[in-house]
């Protein structure tokens, strides 16, 4: 199985995992060095997760049951102004063919089509974890990469970083270019 980041198996989408603590390391000068810090990592995909508590999680799950649905009814509404304003603006009109413009706006009614069942099984997953933390994070993870890669919905970052996820800290090797 595949462990980049963005890559999606059917394995992200086991809801029952067996999960082990590794230490980070870095490889310098092919010497093996421990960083110190303790990551989760998941057995099923090999795919590592910073640790947080239970009760960490579950308080995650809950700010993301709100504001999963804020984001994406945001993102919505800004996609629907984009396509009434890429599509007839004379502005426009000389960058664009009709067929390019009726290309663009079927690709754009699509994703406004599957918003609504991205949304319900995102909030699915942060139900799930309330219930099973871990497995929930993945989940949750797991849909947001997925309809970000495959679909090109992105969510929205509370705190309005630069990010295609509603929950960047829920992600696998999150944070892995700061090193």
């Amino acid at each position: 199985m595949s462990t980049e980041s963005n890559s999606i198996t059917l394995g992200d989408f086991c809801p029952w995992n067996t999960w082990s603590r590794v230490m980070e390391t870095v490889t310098v000068r092919d010497k093996v060095f421990n960083y110190g810090t303790q990551l989760e990592k998941d057995l099923t995909t090999n795919r590592v997760y910073l640790i947080q508590s239970a009760d960490t999680l579950r308080i995650k799950n809950v700010g993301l049951l709100i504001w999963t649905v804020a984001a994406h009814v945001q993102n919505t509404v800004l996609r629907v102004f984009t396509m009434l304003s890429l599509y007839t603006c004379l502005e426009n009109s000389d960058k664009l063919t009709l067929s390019d413009r009726l290309t663009l706006l079927g690709k754009d009614v699509l994703k406004l089509a599957a918003t609504p069942v991205v949304v319900v099984a995102l909030e699915a997953a942060a139900l799930y974890g309330m219930i099973c933390p871990k497995e929930g994070r993945k989940e949750y993870a797991s849909i947001e990469r997925f309809s970000h890669s495959k679909l090109g919905i992105r969510g929205r970052d509370l705190f309005g970083r630069n990010s295609p996820y509603c929950a960047p800290c829920y992600q696998p090797d999150f944070g892995r270019d700061r090193y």
